[in-house]
Parts: structure tokens; sequence; C-alpha cells
């Protein structure tokens, strides 16, 4: 957000400094465990796919793996891109703790979006959604991998650069907060092994329209590099089962390659079923 990315070189700048930091950048996980687990035959560091797509002398990429070293880097304001890689993982038969990216990952994000502020890139890699809060509304940009599989990093290294449209959309809620949705015991974890299933359909982005809550991060949540996009001429043929849409692109943001690939955008209608008692859900 905010137009951060994608990286590219400043103008009026004869050189560009990145700053990769995180050990994922060089020891990235790109599965789950148990049956979400995928041996790869090869793991490429995110890190090295960056420094090849943005070689000097127009770009100057430094990378450092432990958290405490940033001080000296930030000390001078040398830097204009902070990319800060971060996964946390899950595995069969048993649940995470917490949606927090634990092993002290979320102290380290708080301390870098003071720190770097605006400058800072945050990627994830994670089996589903985590907390963001309080350090995402501090940073220019997140982008969310999931779980993204050996060729993690050439595809995210392309989407950081421009190379490629950052198309996906979030397939989940990201909450404010753990069991934002209020739950006792009962529905969650359960009690003595039991488990309640008292929600019905009100849960994901169902539960957080009914309750007019806003999310961290919506269900369907994603930005693009294709700028912004206008909808007109909307058409619902009942007859047919079919609906239409008329969408325009405005101008292309600065650092959005001339013929480079399309900017996409996704096309996304929510339905209502029929109101029958209280407020209908989505």
């Amino acid at each position: 957000d905010g137009g951060l990315l994608p990286i590219r070189r400043r103008p009026g700048q004869r050189l560009t400094s990145v700053l990769v930091l995180g050990s994922e950048a060089w020891r990235p996980t790109t599965a789950g465990g148990g049956s979400g687990h995928v041996a790869p035959a090869s793991v490429r560091a995110p890190a090295d796919a960056l420094r090849e797509r943005l070689p000097p002398p127009d770009f100057n990429v430094q990378g450092i793996v432990s958290a405490p070293s940033i001080w000296r880097f930030n000390a001078r304001g040398t830097f204009d891109y902070v990319v800060y890689f971060a996964a946390c993982t899950s595995a069969e038969a048993s649940d995470r703790p917490s949606l927090a990216l634990g092993s002290g990952k979320d102290a380290v994000l708080s301390l870098l979006s003071r720190v770097f502020g605006k400058r800072l890139i945050v990627v994830l890699a994670t089996p589903g959604a985590v907390l963001t809060a309080p350090w995402a509304e501090r940073t220019g940009a997140v982008v969310a991998s999931f779980m993204p599989g050996e060729q993690y990093a050439d595809a995210v290294a392309d989407v950081l650069v421009g190379l490629r449209e950052p198309g996906g959309r979030l397939p989940v809620t990201f909450p404010n907060a753990d069991n934002e949705l209020g739950w006792p015991r009962e529905q969650y974890p359960g009690v003595n092994g039991r488990v309640l299933y008292a929600e019905g359909a009100r849960f994901g982005y169902r539960w957080y329209d009914a309750e007019d809550v806003r999310p961290a991060f919506a269900f369907g949540h994603g930005l693009s590099y294709a700028g912004t996009c206008h909808y007109s001429d909307l058409q619902v043929d009942g007859a047919n089962r079919t609906v239409g849409v008329t969408v325009s692109r405005g101008a292309a943001p600065e650092g959005w390659r001339a013929g480079g690939p399309p900017g996409v955008e996704v096309v996304q209608l929510y339905l209502r079923f029929p109101r029958t008692e209280g407020k209908a859900l989505l």
C-alpha cells in the first residue's frame, strides 16, 4: 500500500539500497508438517533471487539474519527498502497455539516497523491467517505467500520487483485478535475432547459482516500493480443466470514496467441469502 512496491530505482538516485532481513530469506519455509509436508527437490534462498533481479551498479542489496544487528544499519537511514522475511508453520493432528507468528517474530516485527516505518516490506509464509497488529499499519507493504512451495524464492522476487503481478486475493480473513468471534471453550478448543459446533454459518467473513466488525484484512483483500480499477454497467440476467460488469483501469502506478505483464483485477461478487430472521448472511 502507498506505492512502496514494486522495488525500483528511485528517481534522481544513482544507487538504490535494499536491506534483506530474517533467516527465512536464506532458509525459507515452503511447506507444512505431517501430510502437509512436501520434500522439495531444491530450495533457493529468496535473498539470492532478489540480488539476481536487483544487480549493481543501480542497486546495493545487503542482508543480515539477526534482528539486533539492524540498529547499526538504520542509524544513518541509508536504506530505501527493507525486506523482512518471516514464517510460521503447522501440522496435522495439532492446532496452532495462537494466530501469532510466534518464536519472537511478532516482537521483531513490532521493532522493525517502528525503526523503518513505511520503508519496511514484510513477506509472510504461513499456513493460514496470522495476527498483524500492531506492526502492519506501520509498514509500507505486506506480501502473503501462504505455503509457497519450492519455487518460492523466484516467485516472490518477481512480485517484489514488478516482473509479476500480485494477482492473488486472501482466501481467509485476517482477524484483529485471537478468538475475535468470542467463542466459549465449549466451541474452541473444546472441553473433555468434545467440541460444540454452535456457530452455524456465522464464522469467517460472514461473522464479520453480520456483526459489522472490520477485520485486520478482509476475505478477498489484495492490492494490484494495475492501478485503480473502475466498475460500471453491472448487469444481472436471472433467466440465463449470468452476471456482467465492465472493468476499466486508471493510470498504472509509478514503477510498473511498460510492456511488462498485464495488471490483474479479481472481480468479486457476494450474494446474500434471502432475509428470514435477523440479518441475512452473505
